[in-house]
């Protein structure tokens, strides 16, 4: 299982199962040389986030914070615990990795970013903005401009070929035919897919899908 998120020009993070539990997150930076040079600073900063899936989230929160144990939460109030208190900062210039095994949040922890999913309570700030505030029309600038995701296995249009799909966000914001058909030939060879034009994603393996929601330019263009 993969999902990334781009934010800004240097920002990436990538989350894979199979690997030790975790409920309270670190980051690392991983890859040196990459973007050594340069100075970094702080690009996002999550702030005491949890998340709490169930009819009455907020009133589980005081539970939370005396100590009650996720197991107990499930089994006497039909809550599950997604996220504790998570406190991280994510630096420009470098490539933040969080692991751990299938259910233990990875996934729930991304998705708060570009706001897939909201907080029960705290904050996530990219460039200074709190997210978590945003109306509609700031999120949807900001998931067009700002952000990207990348799924492996779903949000490809399946009866589209493969240089439609990597065209529809440029098609989506008004774009030019021209100019659509130039950046995704670009970024299709890019990304070393090139021949494959004409398929449809039914036709790819799992790393191929990847590959094209990599090379979709308005990915490329949220992440320059």
């Amino acid at each position: 299982e993969i999902a990334s998120c781009l934010v800004g020009s240097e920002m990436c993070i990538r989350d894979r199962s199979h690997s030790a539990m975790a409920f309270e997150f670190k980051s690392t930076a991983i890859g040196k040389g990459v973007g050594m040079s340069k100075q970094k600073h702080c690009k996002i900063s999550i702030e005491n986030l949890s998340k709490v899936f169930g009819a009455n989230p907020k009133l589980m929160l005081p539970l939370i914070e005396q100590g009650i144990d996720k197991a107990t939460l499930l089994k006497e109030y039909k809550h599950v615990l997604a996220l504790n208190n998570i406190n991280m900062q994510l630096n420009t210039h470098s490539i933040e990795v969080v692991m751990g095994l299938s259910g233990s949040g990875k996934s729930t922890l991304i998705r708060h970013i570009n706001r897939l999913i909201n907080p029960s309570s705290g904050s996530v700030l990219v460039d200074d903005v709190n997210v978590c505030d945003m109306n509609s029309k700031e999120l949807r600038q900001f998931r067009q401009q700002k952000t990207a995701m990348v799924f492996q296995n779903f949000s490809l249009l399946p009866h589209r070929t493969v240089i439609d799909n990597i065209g529809f966000g440029l098609r989506i914001r008004g774009k030019e035919a021209v100019d659509i058909k130039s950046k995704s030939d670009y970024w299709l060879e890019r990304v070393g897919l090139q021949g494959l034009a004409d398929y449809y994603p039914s036709q790819l393996s799992g790393g191929m899908l990847s590959l094209i929601h990599i090379s979709e330019p308005t990915r490329q263009e949220a992440i320059s």
